[in-house]
């Protein structure tokens, strides 16, 4: 069982006197690690802090999609499909949105984006998928101007199925 003891007047801090002790080492540890490295200390042990590199991941690093799918996004972050007026028509919050949005707007607004490569542009800054993004702006470079509003459709399609096959299934 721990007891408390009041500290005489004029002592000095013991809080403070542990943590000097253990800042002094750590911050001669942090300035020998190199690049690539990471300091392991723990206030309660007797050894000294230490640098060390550590292991290759052992497993794939897992997307945790139901972030990109559900979460809303902030305002300044959604992705906004315009029409044919200046103001956006209609926003997106996340991927689920994104994905009704696209599939229900007209092949103007489609063109409109795709022409611009916004979408994979969105895709690779907000959402932080570099596969889809790829993936999104070969699709847009198969629209330009003057492209018929059925190609657009096709090219639609094959926006949502890659957007269905990494998110939505």
């Amino acid at each position: 069982m721990l007891s408390w003891r009041p500290v005489p007047a004029g002592s000095p801090d013991p809080i403070a006197v542990i943590e000097e002790m253990w800042q002094k080492p750590f911050e001669r540890a942090v300035d020998a690690a190199h690049f690539g490295q990471a300091v392991l200390s723990r206030r309660d042990e007797v050894q000294p802090p230490r640098a060390f590199t550590r292991a290759p991941r052992a497993s794939a690093h897992v997307r945790h999609w139901h972030t990109y799918a559900r979460a809303q996004r902030l305002a300044h972050l959604r992705f906004h499909f315009h029409a044919d007026a200046p103001e956006p028509a209609y926003d997106a919050g996340n991927v689920e949105d994104f994905h009704r949005v696209l599939t229900a707007c007209t092949p103007a607004t489609v063109r409109f984006h795709a022409t611009r490569r916004d979408f994979s542009r969105w895709i690779h800054e907000v959402i932080h998928d570099d596969e889809l993004s790829v993936v999104v702006r070969s699709l847009e470079s198969r629209i330009w101007d003057e492209t018929a509003d059925g190609d657009v459709d096709i090219v639609r399609a094959d926006l949502l199925s890659a957007i269905e096959y990494r998110y939505l299934e």
